[in-house]
């Protein structure tokens, strides 16, 4: 008779990975944009600023900008 183990085993990391998902239960997230300008531009980029915030949500599925 063989006393070898027949169950695989998993390191703890990955064993504490999966525990967490388990107990977290639904997970949620949320994505943010950041736009940045100079206040002395004289390249329009307060305009930009503004059509570039109004594309987020659209084209990169950003929630808050």
């Amino acid at each position: 008779m063989s006393t070898a183990s027949t169950s695989a085993s998993i390191p703890i990391s990955e064993f504490r990975l999966q525990s967490s998902k388990k107990s977290s239960g639904a997970s949620y997230h949320s994505i943010k944009g950041l736009i940045l300008r100079s206040e002395d531009d004289a390249t329009r980029a307060d305009k930009v600023a503004i059509t570039f915030s109004g594309c987020m949500p659209d084209v990169f599925g950003i929630d808050d900008v």
